[in-house]
């Protein structure tokens, strides 16, 4: 058997500005195109309160992007929710290096999670459809935050 033929398909992500009107807000993100002017976000629009990661959005590219580091799309509508649970945190360097954050985040990324970070600000994010919590150990690191 081809072992090429068992792996799943590339997805081409890009990174963009994603303007959010309502909000008054601009956050970079990584979509992935999955229709006709709809994307599928792939990070934390750290701040935003009106979209989250994996969320399909209908947003069109802004015509006057030459002061732009990136390409930049403006949100028109949210289509599909797709309800990760999302916990954000503040966090120093020593911790996230420590052997039990480590051992917080090895547990989340076999439930299907994932974590990233902006500076000292940090997220992580775990499928609605997974039995995963964050254990005892990790929040005790992070804090016990309610889901965003």
């Amino acid at each position: 058997m081809n072992e090429r033929a068992s792996l799943p398909p590339v997805l081409k992500v890009y990174r963009v500005e994603l303007e959010l009107p309502e909000e008054g807000l601009a956050t970079t993100v990584l979509v992935a195109p999955v229709g006709e002017a709809e994307y599928q976000i792939y990070s934390f629009p750290f701040l935003s309160q009106t979209v989250s990661v994996r969320d399909v959005v209908d947003a069109v590219f802004v015509e006057d992007n030459e002061s732009r580091e990136v390409d930049c799309l403006r949100l028109r509508c949210v289509k599909s929710r797709a309800k990760w649970h999302v916990r954000q945190f503040m966090c120093p360097p020593e911790v996230v290096a420590s052997p039990d954050f480590s051992s917080g985040i090895d547990r989340l990324q076999e439930a299907g999670g994932f974590w990233e970070s902006l500076g000292d600000l940090h997220a992580i994010y775990w499928p609605p459809e997974t039995q995963f919590s964050p254990s005892a150990s990790l929040l005790s690191l992070i804090g016990d935050t309610n889901d965003v």
